[in-house]
């Protein structure tokens, strides 16, 4: 997780893929779809983008962006 932190405000699909465990392929083929499990984006020129908060929230965590200092990631799922 330590890769996925720090992130601009969206990132590229096969970034959002690693985080999630998929191929391009089946990246591409959830989007296509309609079942990735965060928001998507198509940009201009077709590329997409995926919201990094909708991201982290998909993967069961909260992330907070404080306007001064380090982001801080906290683990939002209970068991």
């Amino acid at each position: 997780m330590q890769e996925f932190l720090g992130l601009p405000t969206s990132i590229d699909l096969d970034t959002a893929n690693r985080a999630f465990g998929y191929t391009s392929a089946k990246g591409y083929d959830r989007v296509s779809g309609g079942t990735y499990p965060c928001r998507v984006l198509k940009v201009e020129g077709g590329a997409y983008r995926v919201v990094t908060a909708d991201m982290y929230r998909a993967l069961g965590f909260d992330y907070f962006r404080p306007a001064l200092g380090t982001p801080r990631m906290t683990f939002a799922r209970t068991v």
